[in-house]
């Protein structure tokens, strides 16, 4: 099965390794087919024709915050798991007032020495919740 993953950072170095890292993950069924964009805003526009299967997405860009991001697409009714990732430690209850009933798999610390592992763990959750979904 072929997954279309969108990621969202606003850090191009960083968007360029989560690239690498996570079509380098192998799963028993599962490719992983990445999108990738610096701007919130364009990623967006592009998700009104192109909706993905997973979203993982930074909380902390110019522009545009994750959540907000991650808001309006849950009022167009984009019910993707998205995974948050930051620079910044963000509570997990902050996030769960900000965006209820979201389907948010993981929020991910990008400082955390396993950050990549994490990330992984939260595929195979979103993965999962995907067959719920469906």
């Amino acid at each position: 099965m072929l997954l279309n993953v969108v990621v969202v950072d606003d850090n191009s170095d960083i968007l360029q390794m989560l690239e690498l890292v996570l079509e380098s993950y192998k799963f028993d069924d599962i490719e992983l087919s990445v999108i990738s964009y610096t701007s919130p805003l364009t990623a967006l526009e592009k998700m009104k024709t192109e909706i993905p299967d997973i979203l993982i997405s930074d909380v902390c860009m110019d522009g545009m915050d994750g959540l907000s991001m991650l808001r309006m697409l849950r009022k167009r009714g984009v019910m993707c798991p998205a995974i948050l990732a930051s620079d910044y430690y963000v509570k997990q209850e902050t996030i769960q007032r900000a965006v209820p009933q979201n389907h948010i798999v993981g929020i991910l610390d990008k400082g955390e020495e396993n950050f990549f592992e994490n990330l992984k763990n939260a595929i195979i959750r979103a993965t999962k919740s995907l067959v719920i979904l469906k």
